[in-house]
């Protein structure tokens, strides 16, 4: 899907045990194709942060989505989180087979 910049959205995050939501815009980012800038206004200043340009990408434990919808964003989540368990436990699988076969070898 492509966003069109400008986009109002809410971006959803979880740092340090919280799951928080706030309303912005997407805008484009000087830094890459791939990561924009989530634009939230508070009074007359206004707060930037780092976001995947697609609505629904984990980037940086912040995601976004077009419309509210707080079940969805913390299913996302939870399902990166997952993915990132899944990938640990291929690795540490790979690193104890590399054990096994070194305290097998014979020299």
């Amino acid at each position: 899907m492509t966003v069109n910049l400008g986009t109002k959205g809410y971006l959803y995050s979880k740092w340090q045990g919280r799951f928080e939501v706030q309303e912005g815009y997407v805008m484009a980012s000087n830094y890459s194709h791939w990561i924009g800038r989530f634009v939230i206004k508070q009074g007359h200043k206004e707060k930037n942060l780092q976001c995947p340009l697609e609505p629904g990408e984990v980037y940086n434990a912040v995601l976004w989505l077009s419309e509210r919808d707080d079940e969805k964003a913390r299913q996302l989540f939870i399902e990166r989180e997952e993915s990132i368990i899944a990938d640990l436990k291929r690795k540490i699988e790979r690193h104890e087979r590399s054990i096994q076969i070194l305290k097998e070898a014979v020299l």
